[in-house]
């Protein structure tokens, strides 16, 4: 992971400029959604009834730095532990990230009220919709796609990672989410599951053209696959 770029950085303050403009009139809430190839994910597996808040951040910052080791430490961790409290959802952001994104709002006169990851916005917004049986929820923001296996509410595993090819041959909708797809299976997989033993695919993308006519996905959101 690395920090906001400076072309993200200027398409940013150009949104905040208007935003600003705008603020003495309206007063707007300024809520920002991460990209989630800025974000990493992790799903831990444990007896957390009766955790406390801080054992349950401890757990995550223990995680983290087992993944990133050294790099831990410019890393903002944050946990959700889940319904069947077995599953501790777990994100971080560099805080270099979330410090541009504040700095840049003081900038344009806003005050920042809420940073969050892509993948959690959208789960927020639409797992109380899906259904109890296993299922497959997945986003795709910006050619970054997040996968998760869940079940009653609860997210068991996750896998995240580029839905194109390091030599970017991939790139119409179909070869993309291919790659998806090959993904889901893997995780699907390395939990003893057999994909086509699961009905139940959900996708949240802002490209249409991502989903052909034929596929096992179904859509949320702007683009509207008939079931």
């Amino acid at each position: 992971m690395s920090a906001i770029n400076k072309p993200c950085m200027a398409a940013m303050d150009a949104v905040l400029s208007e935003l600003g403009t705008k603020a003495a009139r309206q007063k707007p809430v300024l809520r920002v959604v991460m990209g989630d190839a800025c974000v990493h994910f992790d799903v831990v597996q444990g007896n957390y009834s009766g955790a406390s808040d801080r054992h349950l951040q401890s757990i995550a910052n223990a995680c983290i730095a087992e993944i990133l080791g050294d790099a831990k430490s410019s890393q903002i961790v944050r946990w959700q532990l889940q319904p069947d409290l077995r599953h501790l959802l777990i994100s971080c952001i560099d805080s270099r990230d979330t410090a541009a994104v504040t700095q840049a709002a003081k900038r344009h006169g806003l005050q920042l009220h809420s940073l969050q990851p892509d993948f959690c916005v959208q789960w927020n917004q639409y797992a109380s919709v899906l259904p109890a049986r296993p299922c497959v929820f997945a986003t795709v923001n910006e050619g970054y796609a997040t996968v998760a296996y869940a079940q009653e509410g609860t997210i068991a595993a996750l896998s995240s990672g580029p839905c194109f090819c390091g030599d970017n041959s991939l790139e119409d909708g179909r070869q993309k989410t291919l790659l998806t797809d090959e993904r889901t299976d893997r995780l699907l997989a390395s939990l003893g599951q057999n994909p086509s033993a699961v009905s139940n695919f959900f996708l949240v993308t802002t490209a249409p053209e991502f989903i052909p006519g034929v596929s096992r996905w179904k859509a949320f959101g702007q683009c509207e696959v008939p079931r």
